[in-house]
């Protein structure tokens, strides 16, 4: 009974803008593995769609890349989630779109029920394809979801490389839990109960504005909203992508800086080309804190609610600013150990602003100037 209320991720603004901003251009344009059979060579095109919710982008990438593969192609589609829900709903979603039919016969769908954010627990998995139909394999258990991942290759010494993700992570930051989980609004404590110890990188600019990192222990029951995007990137980006294999994110980017000083522990511009798209106006801190406590009723946000945020956001977090945003990657090299070393370029991440116009700003679904700009910088 408890799943039948068990909620789904609704397709809002951010989910769209992942899917109108280059997503089609960059699955299309990705380059398939080539893999050795004993009897022939073929290629294998590896998408994960991480957090997938409804499964909208995991939807959209396999059309797209259906479009741009040939015979010998195949497909394999992860949709990940924490909710056996939220897998049901994105399989019904490709059942209803017609991509599992007879005509598709290169494709496989594959439902993994994980936690990015503990990648030495246990997952299960199931799969189905046009083959089989609706009739799916069951529900197969897992030690985690790297043996997951390489069960799908037929050389057991062959590690799984993925050719493209995506990612729609939650992204609110959380102040430390209320007193009742009742009054816990946006029910993202649940979300982040799991995680056995919440750290936060912190951002701090001395007198000549030097930046320095460090890592600090934030509340049990309260989140930064990085910690899922932070996890997808060192527990399958960093490990698992393959060379010109590309990454696209969407989320509420937040910084003290600069938009780019999130990434900097995190990444390398000697592996990765970076392009993180934001809008023109970020937000302060007093401005988002007032955003998320307010009730939309008319009234104005309790003082002592908002108070708690600002303080968590800009005192326990260190942010000032704020944008949603989309990142973009593309790996340069799989890994840095088997690759020649490249020269660190700092043109390799770029952070552009978006212009606001007429239409709205980044996020606003729809929005022609926005799409337009973004799919010129990804062309670049």
């Amino acid at each position: 009974q408890s799943r039948l209320i068990e909620p789904v991720m609704y397709i809002g603004p951010d989910s769209l803008a992942l899917v109108q901003h280059g997503l089609p251009e960059m699955i299309q344009t990705c380059t398939a593995t080539t893999t050795a059979t004993p009897r022939h060579a073929s290629k294998r095109f590896v998408h994960i769609d991480l957090c997938t919710g409804s499964g909208i982008q995991a939807l959209v990438a396999a059309k797209c890349r259906m479009l741009a593969s040939g015979p010998a192609e195949s497909i394999h589609v992860l949709v990940v989630d924490l909710n056996r829900r939220a897998l049901e709903c994105a399989l019904w979603n490709f059942c209803l779109n017609g991509l599992l039919n007879e005509l598709n016969h290169n494709i496989t769908v594959h439902l993994v029920l994980a936690d990015i954010c503990a990648m030495d627990q246990s997952c299960s998995a199931m799969s189905t394809s046009s083959v089989q139909g609706t009739e799916q394999s069951g529900w197969v258990d897992y030690d985690n979801l790297s043996s997951f991942l390489d069960s799908l290759t037929e050389d057991p010494s062959e590690e799984l490389l993925v050719n493209s993700v995506t990612v729609n992570p939650p992204f609110v930051p959380s102040p430390p839990k209320p007193s009742t989980e009742e009054e816990d609004s946006y029910g993202l404590f649940s979300t982040y109960k799991s995680i056995a110890k919440v750290q936060h990188l912190l951002v701090r600019q001395d007198e000549k504005g030097r930046r320095h990192f460090s890592t600090v222990d934030i509340p049990q029951d309260s989140s930064s909203g990085e910690e899922v995007w932070r996890a997808v990137l060192e527990n399958v980006v960093q490990p698992r992508i393959a060379q010109s294999g590309r990454v696209a994110i969407v989320s509420e980017f937040f910084w003290s800086s600069h938009p780019l000083e999130r990434f900097e522990t995190s990444l390398s511009n000697e592996r990765f080309r970076l392009l993180l798209l934001t809008n023109q106006y970020p937000l302060g801190m007093a401005t988002y804190a007032q955003r998320r406590t307010f009730t939309g009723d008319g009234q104005e946000p309790q003082e002592e609610e908002y108070r708690a945020w600002l303080q968590f956001l800009r005192h326990t977090l260190g942010y000032r600013s704020m944008s949603p945003g989309l990142l973009f990657l593309e790996s340069l090299v799989h890994s840095e150990s088997n690759n020649p070393k490249l020269e660190s370029s700092d043109s390799n991440w770029r952070n552009v602003p978006i212009a606001r116009s007429t239409y709205g700003s980044l996020w606003t679904p729809s929005n022609p100037n926005a799409v337009h700009d973004s799919a010129r910088l990804l062309q670049e």
